[in-house]
């Protein structure tokens, strides 16, 4: 009669036992982070019962993913994540026809992706990274939600129509012999297969032999003329780059930002300061430089560790890096220095702790889908830090103003300077372990753990009321304040800017009024509240909010279109 098993984060080892096909009411198995081992077990696919979905994420398993997996015609998510499973992709996943979420990145699957799953009409997230996949990208991927193709040997055209739209949606990175796609990609242009083409072959041929030749001989002259130059300049500008990375100098960032000024500033943190500036056509047009103020202890250990984080997670509502500098200064002091997209509508703490409603500025106002968008972005983002990414990471610092908005106001989670990347935690020195007690975080917000952190950031979106609030005092804290007044006196717990409503008056000043929150927005507001007090364990409250957040925000306001849960 078991509906729900969960066994994950254990050092469970051995097979999966095939008996436990027996549990014939099984809704949702869970085995992740464990060290299973062999193929997985035929029996599990005959638990026609199972609707909600299989984490069988970061074990040891090889072998086919077998073709009974088809038989799941309820499931609505597969995750198979950090194993070593390999042959093609089955195309019976097709007759998976409620599957939403399919995740099966970092194995070694081969060959093409089946044109069959074009069939499931609800498959939202698709995640095939680090695997050895070929062939060209499929046309039904177009009506995804979010895609990722990293680092497969995948050919051909990337195609310009739904979600190959939208840079941020999708990631191809590491195929090289893709081409085409959205100007933002910077793929080589695909070559027409026409008679020109094949007419000079010979010429290519030729360009062939000579371009190397050619390459050797000017890589030689530049070599020469670098050091020569060496020897005239006091210090030389080096830039710490990935293979994703377009290098940047210390001068051009200088000049990006008019010196550094006090007029780009836009934001200072415990480590240094973040300034927005614009380089040139070949980058976005806005960027947000973080330079690192070296003179602060810790500040090194912040960039690397910043860098380290970044360069291993790749999602949707995480920052995107573009590059990072490390370097002299124009004074000859070290010169350290992050790049990232910058986000429009700056962090969340400024929208949530504006002056006073009276006030003659206007408040920035977020709608209760706008919020529910926001925290499922949040929740996505940490779930995949902790559970879905290459590498658990507990981020140790998640707050609003680290929850930065972009110009759809889709969240995404920034500053990793001190993030824990839990790489076989097992086998942690005792000198690590003891560095890690020391405090970390904001008061406030740090906790045992991100979640609990998240937590907070909920209450607070809701309430527009922060956890170090000098109203609260005596043992009262935002967590007991909610509580206390979430059943009988839900309003009075409301952020007032929910129920502040802004029009246009006949001479196109805007106005303000207060309007009476519905019933159906209350109670959409009570339920998203409630799932802190019902939830026992990290990982089953970010899946209850990532499901019933999705489920209110449909209830308040059914002319309204679903948010995403990228």
């Amino acid at each position: 009669m078991l509906n729900n098993l969960f066994l994950d984060h254990n050092d469970l080892s051995g097979h999966i036992p095939s008996n436990l096909g027996s549990c014939k009411q099984l809704t949702q198995l869970g085995l992740k982070f464990n060290k299973f081992m062999g193929t997985i077990p035929k029996e599990i696919f005959s638990i026609t019962s199972l609707s909600i979905g299989i984490n069988l994420s970061n074990n040891l398993l090889t072998g086919l993913l077998s073709i009974d997996v088809g038989l799941l015609v309820n499931l609505e998510f597969i995750v198979l994540s950090n194993n070593k499973l390999s042959g093609q992709i089955p195309s019976q996943l097709a007759q998976c026809v409620q599957l939403k979420y399919l995740f099966i990145d970092n194995n070694l699957f081969q060959g093409n992706i089946p044109s069959s799953l074009g069939s499931l009409k609800s498959l939202e997230l698709f995640n095939l990274s680090y695997n050895n996949l070929s062939g060209k990208i499929p046309k039904f991927s177009e009506s995804l939600k979010y895609l990722d193709l990293s680092y497969n040997k995948l050919e051909g055209e990337v195609p310009q129509n739904g979600i190959f739209l939208n840079r941020s949606a999708f990631l191809v990175y590491g195929n090289d012999k893709l081409c085409g796609g959205i100007v933002e990609l910077k793929l080589p242009p695909c070559l027409q297969n026409n008679k020109a083409s094949r007419k000079n072959h010979t010429l290519t041929v030729l360009l062939a032999m000579t371009i190397p030749i050619t390459c050797i001989i000017l890589l030689f002259i530049l070599s020469t003329w670098r050091r020569r130059m060496s020897k005239k300049l006091p210090s030389i500008e080096r830039v710490e780059k990935d293979h994703n990375h377009v290098q940047v100098s210390y001068t051009e960032l200088r000049r990006a930002t008019n010196g550094f000024s006090s007029h780009n500033l836009i934001g200072r943190g415990s480590f240094g300061s973040v300034y927005i500036g614009n380089l040139d056509h070949n980058w976005p047009k806005s960027i947000a430089i973080k330079v690192l103020n070296l003179q602060q202890r810790g500040a090194s250990k912040n960039f690397e560790l910043e860098c380290k984080v970044l360069r291993s997670v790749r999602h949707r509502n995480l920052v995107r890096i573009l590059t990072s500098c490390s370097s002299i200064n124009h004074e000859g002091n070290d010169f350290k220095a992050l790049v990232f997209e910058y986000m429009s509508n700056g962090n969340l703490d400024k929208w949530l702790h504006q002056p006073s409603i009276f006030d003659n500025d206007r408040p920035k106002n977020i709608t209760i889908i706008q919020r529910l968008n926001i925290i499922i972005d949040v929740a996505s983002a940490v779930d995949y830090l902790h559970n879905l990414g290459p590498i658990p990471i507990v981020h140790c610092d998640l707050k609003p103003s680290n929850v930065l908005l972009d110009e759809d106001m889709v969240a995404h989670v920034s500053d990793f300077g001190l993030a824990r990347l839990l790489i076989d935690t097992t086998k942690q020195s005792s000198q690590a372990s003891t560095s890690s007690i020391a405090l970390k975080g904001t008061i406030g917000y740090v906790a045992p753990g991100d979640v609990y952190s998240f937590g907070i950031i909920l209450l607070e979106l809701f309430t527009g009321r922060s956890p170090i609030d000098e109203t609260f005092s005596e043992g009262l804290t935002l967590h007991l304040f909610v509580k206390a007044s979430l059943l009988e006196r839900a309003m009075d717990i409301v952020d007032p800017y929910l129920i502040l409503q802004e029009e246009d008056d006949e001479v196109g000043e805007g106005l303000r009024r207060m309007r009476v929150v519905s019933k159906s927005e209350l109670d959409c507001i009570v339920s998203v509240l409630k799932i802190l007090f019902s939830a026992v364990g990290a990982d089953f409250l970010l899946q209850k909010c990532l499901l019933l957040l999705f489920l209110a925000s449909s209830a308040s306001d059914q002319n309204t279109s679903k948010p995403s849960l990228i």
